[in-house]
């Protein structure tokens, strides 16, 4: 009225109804002159901003939680958000409940702050229970909507509340559907007027927008516990673990790496560290090019000492968001000593393969064959051609066969001696005679593993032979010098018995009869 103009007031001016009620309104006035344009009055226009307001203060709402929650717990994110709802719908009482994928349990999840400190000693945060035993606001649940109970008394189906519980006058609840399924359910209560339409609204939007915040809380809080365990495991490993980009160039490594390759390792192309012509890039080039498989390969890289050392690595292509490939990550392990000890033990087993294989004795690997924890038979795993030359059976019909079986005795030869050595380990050697092959053989047993045992035998059956003609021979030439010693004697009984020499003219004489080896006097 001062400027004669036409002015918009301020936005946050709020117009009290007859009934009480506050609307928030955007008014504006004008001035009215008369016909010579004196002013005489001035015209004020008021529009309701009510949802207007209201959808700003819903839309700061939710990016004010998506704010918090950056910063803060996912309990104290759903504190703050049934805050805000309660603050809405002049609402004291706020809870936040989870809905189990069985649609049958309820687990308390939070309260909001009023609650706690004004009305509710009960707190049951965690706890779990079925919905047959909760009260009537898990009837959203049933009804897969929301439920207003503004005579919370009046209710027939009530349960009752437990021993330090809020009284609750009245309550609205509502689900939140995902999938066809009930999620959560957010719920509010002890409103002094009762609960509208536009409550339900309100309460159901913001319940959805919590929904959203906490499921991608707890998405992050997810990733970020996965990246630490990641990089914990990736800390404490003792593999090299290297990261390349699409030119091959290492932009990451973790603390193995930077121990072999050294501290400026990042930013080098991987080839600088290698050792000789190498196929290494040819073979992982498939990476690079889309290959979604993981590819091994080894080689010679220089250590940060200078030293030259194998590696084996195992290469993985990395990928952005849309799926194009941007470098790789690759696992090396330090292979140098096992190559080395592989190539020992190759030379070694070539060698004992030779000495194997030429040995004049013959060589056979057994294992014992248990039956209820005893001993029954042997299986025979390899043999030597000494083996086939002795036994005359051949590596087809021996390996695998058992031996109560290859020698067609009924049960295997010498088991109670095979048998304590495969247990022992302590060797044995023994002597004997063997039927099936008409020899005699000297064996010599050790055991190379547990219930495993190798014999190693000779043919001794001529020397054996050898020995018993001996022995016989030996026996008859003691005989024929018996029988010279008793001629010799009888010629002198003889003699004195033509020449007596004593006063009686008596003579004794003691004969001795022997027999040899095949009875004959």
């Amino acid at each position: 009225m001062r400027e004669g103009v036409v002015v918009g007031l301020a936005n946050h001016t709020v117009l009290l109804a007859r009934d009480g009620t506050e609307v928030p309104i955007a008014d504006s006035g004008a001035p009215i002159r008369d016909q010579a344009g004196n002013l005489t009055g001035v015209v004020l226009a008021f529009r309701d901003q009510t949802e207007e307001r209201l959808t700003q203060r819903l839309i700061q709402t939710r990016l004010s939680l998506i704010e918090y929650a950056a910063n803060h717990s996912l309990e104290a994110l759903l504190t703050r958000a049934l805050d805000e709802v309660g603050a809405f719908v002049d609402s004291p009482i706020g809870f936040y409940d989870v809905v189990e994928p069985d649609q049958k349990t309820v687990f308390l999840q939070q309260w909001s702050t009023r609650t706690l400190e004004e009305f509710c000693r009960a707190d049951g945060r965690g706890a779990h229970y079925g919905l047959d035993q909760a009260g009537v606001w898990v009837d959203c649940v049933r009804e897969r909507g929301p439920v207003v109970h503004n005579d919370y008394a009046s209710l027939p189906h009530k349960k009752g509340l437990p021993e330090g519980h809020a009284e609750v006058v009245r309550e609205l609840v509502v689900p939140v559907m995902r999938n066809d399924q009930v999620g959560a359910i957010l719920g509010v209560g002890n409103k002094p007027a009762e609960y509208t339409q536009k409550d339900v609204e309100i309460v159901s939007l913001l319940a959805d927008v919590t929904w959203e915040i906490v499921e991608r809380k707890r998405a992050d809080e997810a990733f970020h516990t996965l990246s630490a365990r990641h990089e914990a495991i990736l800390t404490e490993i003792p593999d090299v673990v290297m990261v390349v980009d699409a030119g091959k160039v290492y932009t990451w490594a973790n603390p193995a790496g930077y121990e072999f390759f050294g501290d400026d390792v990042i930013g080098r192309e991987a080839e600088h560290y290698f050792e000789g012509e190498q196929e290494t890039y040819g073979a992982v080039q498939p990476l690079f090019n889309g290959d979604t498989q993981t590819f091994y390969v080894e080689s010679w890289q220089r250590r940060r000492d200078g030293q030259s050392r194998l590696l084996a690595w195992w290469c993985r292509a990395l990928r952005d968001a849309e799926g194009r490939v941007v470098g790789a990550i690759s696992t090396g392990r330090d292979i140098t000593e096992r190559n080395r000890a592989k190539e020992a033990l190759r030379q070694s087993e070539e060698k004992f393969r030779a000495i194997f294989d030429h040995m004049a004795a013959a060589c056979c690997l057994d294992e014992v064959v248990y039956r209820n924890g005893l001993p029954v038979d042997c299986r025979i795993l390899d043999i030597n051609p000494s083996y086939e030359r002795i036994l005359g059976i051949g590596k087809v019909q021996a390996v695998g066969a058992l031996a109560s079986e290859l020698y067609e005795l009924g049960e295997a030869p010498f088991l109670e001696v095979y048998a304590k050595v495969a247990e022992t380990g302590e060797p044995a050697q023994f002597e004997s005679y063997f039927a099936p092959i008409d020899k005699h053989l000297h064996v010599t047993v050790s055991c190379p593993a547990k219930g495993r045992f190798s014999t190693v035998f000779s043919d001794i059956t001529d020397s054996k032979r050898a020995e018993e003609e001996r022995t016989r021979l030996q026996a008859q030439l003691a005989h024929q010098q018996r029988l010279e010693s008793l001629g010799t004697m009888g010629g002198g009984v003889a003699h004195e018995i033509n020449n007596p020499d004593g006063e009686s003219g008596h003579i004794a004489v003691r004969f001795f009869i022997e027999k040899d080896s095949e009875g004959r006097t």
